[in-house]
């Protein structure tokens, strides 16, 4: 989807695929278009060119997701909350960012502009560093390690050996972004029957020559990917 006000003014100088004219329109000046420009090159050049309109069995589905999309946000939501909760809970965990909790400083916020939940996605710190959160990671048999959100399933991912793993040290590392920091989007599909279970040998990480595992009880089927490991940084 494409929204543009038509307020920009595209005769600057610094875009020439506006105000240099396009010989595949007979010499046609976008710029001087006025205010559908931009609207006008999306549809008659970069539609040819690139594609960027979906098609009408994508509409449709997407139109489709739409109808039961208020549900399946509800499910996001309290599930994140449940996650969030239980990790609190955990000593192996030194701090949760999720608004939804009444020690987060957002959480007054969130009431006041979220009442019905504070969204799908939560950070965590494991007590470890990146190694801690790469065991952790690993031992994970109900999420899938995947950068996306929004899906029918819970995952994780550790962004400064993802994500921003390609960023210069200090932009990788922010204060706010510790090297031990982990997000958790939680989907509709985690199952509300289905949470991590510490044993006593089950630990993610109890000192640097002694990894051990984070396990699952789950009681119904769900889908699963297979562990990755993240990349080096």
């Amino acid at each position: 989807m494409i929204i543009d006000g038509g307020t920009f003014d595209w005769t600057q100088g610094r875009h020439p695929g506006f105000t240099t004219p396009d010989p595949s329109y007979h010499g046609v000046v976008f710029a001087d278009l006025g205010a559908p420009a931009y609207a006008l090159k999306a549809r008659v050049q970069l539609l040819r060119d690139l594609g960027p309109a979906i098609s009408p069995f994508n509409a449709f589905l997407i139109a489709q997701g739409l109808e039961t999309l208020s549900l399946r946000v509800e499910r996001h939501v309290a599930n994140a909350q449940r996650v969030a909760e239980f990790l609190v809970a955990q000593p192996e965990v030194t701090r949760v960012n999720y608004a939804g909790l009444p020690t987060s400083p957002w959480y007054e916020r969130a009431k006041a502009l979220a009442p019905k939940g504070a969204g799908a996605v939560l950070a965590f710190e494991l007590d470890g560093g990146v190694e801690a959160a790469t065991t952790f990671i690993d031992s994970l048999t109900l999420h899938s390690q995947v950068a996306n959100i929004g899906d029918v399933r819970s995952l994780v991912i550790h962004p400064a050996t993802t994500t921003h793993g390609q960023l210069s040290p200090p932009n990788r590392w922010p204060p706010v972004s510790r090297r031990d920091w982990s997000g958790w989007p939680s989907a509709s599909r985690a199952s509300t029957t289905s949470w991590p279970t510490w044993s006593p040998d089950s630990r993610p990480y109890a000192g640097s020559n002694n990894p051990r595992r984070w396990h699952h009880r789950d009681h119904r089927t769900a889908a699963s990917g297979p562990p990755h490991r993240p990349a080096p940084g």
